[in-house]
């Protein structure tokens, strides 16, 4: 049961990426949404029978990646002065 919902939170969570493109700041809080939902995963399945470690690796991972997204987040913002992806490629959608 608990599987299932992890599994209609994920594709809800990618769902909800795939149709916020035009904010950065939403897209990274939805992939950071979808990273947690892997994670909560991670931990059930090495629950049933697996390596709780894998869980701590992937939480490292999960940190760095964080970090990169909100000094990426910064930098656009200080250059160009929003967050909206119409503004760094010159497209108007």
């Amino acid at each position: 049961m608990s599987m299932m919902i992890l599994m209609v939170m994920f594709l809800i969570g990618l769902l909800k990426f795939f149709t916020v493109i035009k904010n950065f700041f939403m897209m990274l809080l939805t992939l950071e949404y979808v990273a947690l939902i892997l994670f909560m995963f991670m931990i059930l399945v090495s629950a049933i029978g697996g390596d709780i470690y894998m869980g701590l690796v992937y939480l490292v991972f999960l940190v760095c990646e964080s970090s990169i997204g909100v000094s990426l987040l910064v930098s656009f913002i200080r250059s160009f002065g929003n967050d909206f992806y119409s503004t760094f490629t010159g497209l108007e959608w």
